[in-house]
């Protein structure tokens, strides 16, 4: 028999939570948002009866049976007063509010407006918050690639965006150092250029590295190519002639000296 423990239970509900906001926040549906709701808070609700376990054991459930876990909110008030940092009025009023919503979908109906697609943001933050500051784990290590993808882009404005942020623009450059250093040098990860989007040297010319021409910090797509005389990249929809049909390149440089000659 198969069993997540409470901790796995969390993440696996929180991350499914996540799937679907493909496209949140500039489209969302309405059964999306309910079931994205429904996740996220069924995760949190399961990651504060897990703090509260790493304190006791025992104090989660209701008896001594332990037929019964505490309903989540007699697991804060129990933990309140241990957590490493407060949660903000903010967070918690986001979470009441879209608890309210999941309660009314679970035994009612559910409607959902553009009042409460920032709430999401908010519930979210909080979840992964709680995650790092109270469990010591890292978010990067828990959920799949493309919900922390979706993580870093609906966080970006709030603070502890900022930190997953710069986590993540510090393993990069670290993956790009690494990649020039196990060729000896003689060859880059990325185009020596920055982004036109986010600002930062990460346009892949290297398929082996990241997908050719797509910026491996905010996944902004370029026209690169390569010249056929020198060999130099470039955003060819910026610079350089092409030279022929089947999709032959030369950069400006070059292009000049034929000119020229």
């Amino acid at each position: 028999m198969q069993t997540f423990n409470l901790f796995e239970n969390a993440i696996d509900s929180i991350d499914h939570g996540l799937q679907h906001l493909s496209d949140y926040p500039d489209e969302l549906s309405l059964s999306d948002a309910k079931q994205s709701i429904m996740n996220l808070i069924n995760g949190l609700d399961l990651l504060i009866l897990e703090k509260l376990r790493s304190l006791d054991e025992e104090a989660i459930f209701e008896n001594k049976s332990k037929s019964n876990t505490l309903k989540a909110e007699e697991a804060y008030k129990r933990i309140k007063n241990e957590l490493n940092e407060e949660i903000e009025d903010w967070e918690f009023k986001a979470y009441a509010i879209l608890k309210r919503l999941r309660n009314n979908a679970v035994h009612y109906e559910f409607s959902f407006g553009d009042d409460n697609i920032k709430n999401i943001s908010l519930l979210i933050h909080l979840c992964l918050r709680f995650i790092e500051t109270e469990l010591d784990m890292e978010i990067e290590e828990l959920i799949s690639n493309d919900n922390y993808q979706r993580c870093r882009r609906v966080l970006k404005d709030l603070p502890f965006g900022e930190i997953i942020e710069e986590r993540y623009v510090d393993a990069i450059e670290a993956d790009i150092y690494a990649y020039s250093y196990s060729t000896k040098g003689m060859y880059s990860a990325v185009l020596d250029a920055p982004c036109g989007n986010c600002g930062r040297e990460g346009i892949s010319i290297a398929e082996d590295f990241y997908p050719y021409g797509k910026c491996v910090f905010c996944e902004e797509q370029y026209n690169i190519q390569a010249c056929e005389r020198c060999g130099h990249e470039f955003d060819a929809d910026w610079e350089g002639v092409q030279v022929h049909e089947d999709g032959d390149y030369l950069c400006d440089g070059c292009n000049d000296y034929y000119l020229n000659d």
